[in-house]
């Protein structure tokens, strides 16, 4: 079984960073959460705020990427998949330079801060060939679904929504502040415990469907 993840606000967290940042460069009001969902949908709201996004999305996903942490649980959850046998893929929409000038090495960044936590030096079982950066979110639905995912973690609810999410693939959304919910479509999760535990499940249950009995 493969499971893939999302890389950016899904295998790391930068809610802080980007915090930080809109704070000091934006004057973003202290009464905004702290949470990366929350700064964008403000950016956003302002006068040139989509440009002004991936402007601080160019310099968080760039140089700042050094900064941020492994979301709460997620290495464990990346050692318990190893132990159990579960394939890990990580697959994110992410541009090779950044859109909006000085155009930093997004790819760059992203796999040294990879190396750095252990996720694609063979500690977890994940290949640097596993990591796939894909230009455009259409490329990166194909490929999760070239690569035959079972399972897709991503903290994007309109990710997940996509018509053209391959129909094969369990959709999770990974969302710290939200209540676990086992819906028909998309699963929600606040904790990669709680990602592991079912994880399993599905694993067990797909041993089962191939086999007819547990192995």
């Amino acid at each position: 079984m493969r499971v893939g993840l999302d890389l950016d606000g899904t295998l790391v967290t930068y809610d802080r960073i980007l915090f930080q940042e809109a704070r000091e460069h934006l004057e973003m009001p202290t009464d905004v959460l702290p949470r990366k969902q929350a700064v964008r949908d403000w950016i956003r709201s302002r006068d040139d705020g989509e440009s002004r996004w991936i402007e601080l999305q160019g310099r968080v996903y760039g140089p700042l990427m050094a900064l941020a942490r492994p979301a709460p649980g997620v290495l464990d959850f990346l050692s318990g998949c190893r132990e159990a046998g579960i394939a890990v893929s990580i697959v994110s929409h992410r541009t090779p330079r950044a859109v909006a000038p000085p155009h930093f090495d997004l790819h760059a960044a992203a796999f040294e801060w990879l190396l750095r936590h252990g996720v694609c030096n063979g500690r977890f079982g994940v290949r640097r060939q596993d990591v796939h950066l894909e230009q455009t979110r259409h490329a990166k639905l194909a490929r999760i679904g070239s690569i035959r995912c079972a399972i897709f973690v991503d903290d994007l609810e309109e990710l997940l929504g996509e018509p053209a999410f391959p129909p094969s693939v369990e959709r999770w959304l990974y969302a710290p502040d939200a209540a676990a919910d086992d819906g028909r479509d998309v699963q929600v999760f606040s904790d990669w415990n709680e990602i592991l535990r079912r994880a399993l499940e599905v694993q067990e249950e797909i041993r089962w469907s191939t086999t007819g009995r547990s192995l």
